[in-house]
């Protein structure tokens, strides 16, 4: 059971890539508790399962994925499973149904050699990409808060004049005037549906 299926609350979770070879595709989709083996008598016993993976836990919610392309390319695979059937394979057990979103960011040499990579392509399909400009000054950033002010619903509500220069530019003392502070240049999102 998600922690979602209460109707109540949205599952999330983050995975992030590691040392390629140590990754493990269980970090996305659980693996045998072997503490209760003894309990249950076989690895195969369902309830030796731990459904801990990042997929499990995201499942009817949503999942970030930090940089998802740097990860093992069985990652992906167990994303495109997702993207195309609903479903995450966890080991010697059937399929689970999942619905989820996965939200992931990238830079642009990254997406670019994953989009030319052609036994990429079915997940490539599935992808929706956003991308997602760098400001560069900290005036460019005073202009996005001043437009989501005006566009809230606070209207009625007095903001000083300098509230969004004095946002902008604690960003900007933070990482320096007039340099890059947005992460990342692309946002990929895929929709197991």
């Amino acid at each position: 059971m998600s922690p979602a299926s209460d109707g109540l609350s949205v599952a999330t979770s983050a995975a992030s890539p590691s040392d390629p070879k140590s990754q493990d595709i269980t970090e996305l989709t659980g693996s045998i508790d072997l503490s209760t083996i003894g309990e249950f008598g076989v690895e195969s016993d369902p309830r030796a399962y731990r459904f801990d993976g990042e997929l499990n836990i995201s499942n009817r919610g949503m999942m970030e994925f930090i940089e998802m392309l740097k990860s093992d390319e069985r990652f992906l695979y167990g994303l495109l499973t997702l993207s195309q059937e609903q479903n995450i394979k966890t080991g010697r057990f059937s399929m689970i149904y999942a619905d989820e979103v996965i939200v992931s960011h990238t830079n642009e040499a990254e997406y670019s050699s994953f989009a030319a990579n052609k036994k990429a392509e079915a997940l490539q399909d599935r992808i929706i990409m956003i991308r997602v400009p760098y400001n560069l000054r900290v005036s460019d950033e005073v202009k996005i808060y001043e437009k989501l002010l005006r566009q809230s619903n606070l209207g009625d509500v007095h903001i000083d004049g300098i509230a969004a220069d004095l946002v902008a530019d604690d960003l900007g003392d933070f990482f320096g005037p007039d340099v890059h502070y947005t992460f990342s240049t692309s946002l990929c999102l895929i929709r197991a549906s």
